[in-house]
């Protein structure tokens, strides 16, 4: 779903922020692919079926669960959870060291 929408600004700019990042690896296994990830970003969003998305193998829109391409819940929900504890984290930091 891509039409979330919140109880005021603030909160809304989070959720923006959050669907951006869960976009990230999609993206990234879609460039990875040799893709064009804004191309097959768009596509996946705009379809009518919620279970489509992209089968990276072969670059074309499937049915997720009839091709047996999914996550587990927990597993998403655990990815979440750490990127949203790892990025609260250094909201609160006054100095990080980064890796270029």
């Amino acid at each position: 779903r891509t039409d979330i929408q919140a109880e005021n600004k603030e909160q809304q700019l989070g959720v923006e922020i959050i669907k951006e990042a869960i976009r990230e690896p999609f993206r990234k296994m879609v460039l990875n692919a040799g893709l064009s990830p804004d191309i097959f970003l768009e596509k996946v969003e705009n379809h009518t079926n919620p279970d489509s998305g992209l089968d990276v193998s072969t670059g074309e829109i499937v049915n997720m669960l009839t091709y047996g391409i999914i996550d587990p819940f927990k597993v998403v929900r655990c990815a979440l959870e750490n990127a949203a504890s790892a990025a609260s984290t250094l909201l609160l930091t006054d100095h990080a060291i980064v890796e270029e």
